[in-house]
């Protein structure tokens, strides 16, 4: 997943993802697994084994970033092995 700059198109590094996994068999009915992660300076994420590494899930993206208007927020359905391509777009100020 890539976080880029509505004014620009520009990457956006540093901003702080919240990964919450909403699939309710993660950790019981009904429980939620919620990770935050920082973007690369190129504006990559990379989530590593822990999301989608039993079957897939879709999980909720909220992002947020210094000097940015408002939080983005996207649904991801990521599966065990594979890559993910997305774009989360934030407003500058």
């Amino acid at each position: 997943m890539r976080v880029v700059s509505t004014g620009t198109g520009a990457s956006v590094g540093g901003a702080v993802v919240t990964v919450t996994c909403r699939r309710g068999s993660e950790r019981g009915a009904g429980a939620r697994v919620t990770r935050k992660l920082t973007s690369t300076a190129d504006g990559l994420m990379r989530f590593g084994g822990w999301a989608g590494r039993r079957a897939p899930a879709v999980h909720a993206l909220n992002v947020s970033a210094q000097g940015f208007r408002t939080n983005a927020s996207a649904l991801v359905q990521l599966r065990p092995g594979r890559v993910v391509e997305a774009e989360v777009y934030l407003t500058p100020l």
